[in-house]
């Protein structure tokens, strides 16, 4: 029981930085798409796809609340 209980808070504290992390590099990428762009092509495309996913998933995460 006391390892269950040291194991949960370290997933949850891994998430977040997972989580955090990852907005992070958007919020990278999305200040240098142009010159991203100019080394590889259609980043802008990539990005509005992964903005339109992460919509998606927050309108999802929404209607389960």
């Amino acid at each position: 029981e006391n390892i269950e209980n040291k194991k949960n808070p370290k997933i949850i504290k891994n998430s977040l930085v997972l989580i955090i992390s990852i907005m992070a590099l958007i919020i990278l990428l999305d200040t240098f798409k142009k010159p991203i762009n100019l080394v590889i092509p259609n980043t802008e495309f990539i990005l509005g796809s992964l903005y339109e996913t992460l919509k998606d998933i927050l309108l999802f995460i929404q209607d389960l609340f």
